[in-house]
């Protein structure tokens, strides 16, 4: 994020994740059952995405809630919807596919609620919609709420 020494990789930000998780379930004796998770922008894509990945190689492992803020559905979807002509988007190495992670996580969370400000001028709110309706057709339990008069920076500030 801006002012931050480095250079992410979702690999990375991946790893990250993942020590945490595994700290809090391995060290601290915590059922991942027992997790619920939130998350805002990139962080519901990092979140998202290890999740998937998790499920993939930990058969026994499921999740509680997550609060997914601002999501996007993937990074070029993201950026051809503010910021670039399409065919510039191609040239992005990091994906962070929301949309292809959440099949993964059927029936490994109890349930996911998309929170979008309806005036975010960042991530678009339809991308949240189309995350949304992901969950459904893959029978993962969620819920999509739009606020009113919301933006993308000020959606934990302003939720009283």
């Amino acid at each position: 994020y801006s002012g931050n020494y480095g250079y992410p990789s979702e690999e990375g930000l991946i790893d990250d994740t993942n020590s945490v998780i595994d700290f809090l379930k391995l060290k601290q004796g915590i059922d991942t059952k027992a997790m619920d998770f939130e998350a805002h922008s990139l962080g519901c894509a990092v979140l998202l995405n290890t999740l998937a990945k998790r499920v993939s190689s930990n058969a026994d492992e499921s999740y509680g809630d997550l609060l997914l803020m601002s999501p996007f559905k993937n990074m070029r979807a993201e950026a051809e919807s503010k910021y670039m002509p399409k065919f510039l988007s191609y040239f992005i190495t990091d994906k962070w596919d929301s949309f292809d992670a959440l099949p993964k996580l059927t029936g490994r969370v109890n349930c996911i609620r998309f929170l979008h400000g309806k005036a975010d001028k960042v991530v678009p709110s339809k991308h949240s919609n189309e995350l949304h309706e992901q969950a459904l057709k893959h029978s993962i339990n969620s819920e999509l709420i739009k606020l009113e008069n919301i933006g993308h920076n000020n959606i934990r500030r302003d939720m009283k």
